[in-house]
C-alpha cells in the first residue's frame, strides 16, 4: 500500500511542478500564447486554459497534500522505536580454535584419514 501511495505521490509531483510551468503569473500561460478567441467557457481558450489549468493546480495540490499526510502517518504509526525488535545474536559459549590441515612433507603420499588404502591385486587367471 504504501508503495501504490509512493507512486501517485510522485507522479503528482511531477504533474504538479509540470502544470505550474505551464501558467504564467498573468494568467496567460502557454495555451494563451496566440491571443486565441472565443468565448470564456472553451477549454483551451485563453481564459479557459488560465482556469482549467488554475483548478488542475488547486487538484493536484490536493492530491499532494493528501497522499503526503497519508504516507506520515503510515511510516510513523508505530509506536516505539525500530530498535525495539532487535534481538541480538547469542554470545559465543565456547570458544572454538579453527583446525587448520597440517601441510604434507615432500615427497610423501598423501594421507587420508577417512579413506582405506587399498593395494591393487593382480588379476585371477582364468
Amino acid at each position: 500500500m504504501i508503495v501504490f501511495i509512493s507512486v501517485i505521490q510522485i507522479l503528482t509531483a511531477i504533474l504538479l511542478v509540470t502544470i505550474v510551468l505551464l501558467q504564467d503569473a498573468k494568467g496567460g500561460g502557454v495555451f494563451g500564447v496566440g491571443g486565441g478567441g472565443g468565448g470564456s467557457n472553451q477549454i483551451l481558450s485563453s481564459t479557459g486554459a488560465a482556469s482549467f489549468l488554475v483548478n488542475f493546480t488547486w487538484g493536484l495540490a490536493i492530491v499532494f497534500a493528501a497522499t503526503s499526510i497519508t504516507l506520515t502517518y503510515m511510516t510513523t504509526s508505530h509506536s516505539g522505536s525500530v530498535t525495539d525488535s532487535y534481538v541480538p545474536p547469542a554470545a559465543a559459549t565456547k570458544t572454538t580454535t579453527p583446525t587448520t590441515p597440517t601441510p604434507a612433507k615432500p615427497g610423501a603420499a598423501p594421507s587420508n584419514s577417512s579413506a582405506t588404502a587399498t593395494t591393487p591385486t593382480a588379476p585371477k587367471g582364468k
